[in-house]
């Protein structure tokens, strides 16, 4: 079995979604081929049924129904989690620093987000909510020619020799969107998802990002 599928099966990827998992990797770019390594797919790991969802959850936040959410909309009416954590959020999604989420914006963080806490959970093996480097490395110790160290490095931004879910999700988006395809939700299959759209969309609203 090639290495590189026997590493997406090691961190929970179902083996019926990983049959190109090889050729997806080869074929993207620079920036986004460490999240393919940790077992990222971007949009094109997802049903149509999810991103039609993460639409339906942006209906419900556009409260005015313009087609965007204000800051005040997401910020101070959300329901979701606290204003802080809310806040964050929106400065994540805003990416033209309008102060305005377009439903573009809001999905393709929904994208982004969603996945990579599904592989940051995957790859933390003690339930201690960190990874470190050990972790790491049994996760890539099918892959050669893997430089470990440096992709540890890359996403401890501290430096305090452990990846917190906050700083993993940060890097993982700054990656994912040098990509466009990556996030490009047309690109959604007609069929099952990686994580299934009942799970995604049924989180608890701790964990979710809406």
């Amino acid at each position: 079995m090639n290495r590189l599928i026997v590493l997406m099966i090691f961190i929970g990827i179902p083996s019926g979604v990983i049959a190109a998992a090889e050729d997806i990797c080869r074929d993207t770019q620079d920036a986004v081929r460490v999240l393919c390594l940790l077992g990222g797919k971007g949009a094109s790991g997802l049903s149509a049924d999810v991103i039609a969802r993460y639409q339906l959850i942006f209906s419900s936040i556009d409260q005015d129904g313009d087609g965007y959410a204000t800051r005040d909309e997401y910020v101070k009416q959300g329901r979701y989690l606290n204003e802080q954590s809310r806040a964050g959020i929106f400065r994540a999604s805003d990416r033209d620093g309008d102060q305005v989420l377009s439903a573009k914006e809001y999905v393709e963080n929904r994208i982004i987000t969603d996945e990579a806490k599904e592989i940051f959970w995957g790859l933390q093996m003690d339930d201690n909510n960190t990874v470190d480097h050990s972790e790491l490395a049994k996760a890539l110790a099918h892959v050669d020619g893997v430089n470990v160290d440096a992709i540890f490095r890359q996403f401890d931004i501290n430096e305090d020799d452990q990846w917190q879910m906050i700083e993993f999700l940060q890097v993982w988006g700054n990656l994912a969107r040098q990509d466009s395809d990556w996030v490009d939700f047309n690109k959604a299959k007609n069929e099952s998802s990686i994580f299934s759209s009942q799970e995604t969309m049924d989180s608890p609203p701790s964990s979710s990002n809406r």
